[in-house]
């Protein structure tokens, strides 16, 4: 039977480095999730290393990050690009 792991992390913005209040993690495939504190900082368990996490913030782009062996994960992300409307 495969054996659940705790994974820690950090969300941050890829240009400021400043932590991201509020970001969805999910394991994706599943319903479970939870999102990041003030600081930008979450914890989830999953059921297996073989296992991902979708990462999104609104105006930030989407990000996939595959467990395997890590326990802490310390992810950047990037704000979209603004498209002008004409």
């Amino acid at each position: 039977m495969a054996q659940s792991q705790k994974i820690t992390g950090n969300v941050t913005d890829a240009k400021t480095g400043e932590g991201l209040p509020s970001v969805s993690v999910m394991l994706k495939g599943t319903k479970t999730g939870t999102t990041t504190n003030a600081k930008g900082e979450f914890s989830i368990t999953a059921p297996s290393k073989n296992g991902s996490l979708i990462v999104s913030l609104i105006g930030y782009t989407i990000k996939e990050i595959t467990i395997g062996n890590q326990s802490n994960i310390d992810i950047q992300l990037k704000k979209m690009l603004k498209r002008s409307m004409k």
